[in-house]
């Protein structure tokens, strides 16, 4: 197949596919400025339907823009932070694992077998009293 043919007679054909390919061949650094606003979902959408408005538009050019895409949100969330801290930071059912394995099972005491053998308390012991307190002096106290 002919490349050219591939591309078309069209210049700016030309000139986009060696832009795209010089970004994704050249590690290029994106400010930072950039980076934060495609580094998060609504970043993402969008330059994902940019290069999928480019297949529309042309398939190399927008294979080319699909994996400078790729590459783009990938750079971007290696200089956000966000990347690694994806990679490297344990998720919970890891943390759970290592946490289990950290405090093994205790076997049962002595103690506790005692009180599981316990007989429980079936009824309470709670009895009306013969008596009816009754205040002393007070002493000039208020009451309360």
């Amino acid at each position: 197949m002919n490349l050219s043919k591939l591309l078309g007679n069209k210049p700016q054909n030309h000139l986009l596919a060696i832009l795209l390919t010089v970004f994704v061949v050249f590690d290029i650094q994106l400010p930072l400025s950039i980076a934060v606003l495609i580094d998060n979902v609504l970043g993402k959408i969008i330059v994902i339907g940019i290069a999928l408005s480019l297949m529309k538009y042309d398939r190399l050019i927008g294979i080319l823009a699909l994996v400078a895409c790729i590459v783009l949100i990938e750079r971007a969330s290696n200089i956000t932070g966000s990347g690694p801290l994806v990679n490297f930071l344990p998720n919970e059912s890891t943390k759970h694992k290592e946490m289990v394995a950290m405090n093994p099972e205790f076997p049962v005491s002595l103690e506790e077998e005692v009180i599981q053998k316990m007989l429980p308390y079936t009824t309470p012991d709670f009895t009306d009293p013969e008596f009816k307190p009754i205040q002393e002096k007070v002493h000039d106290a208020e009451r309360v």
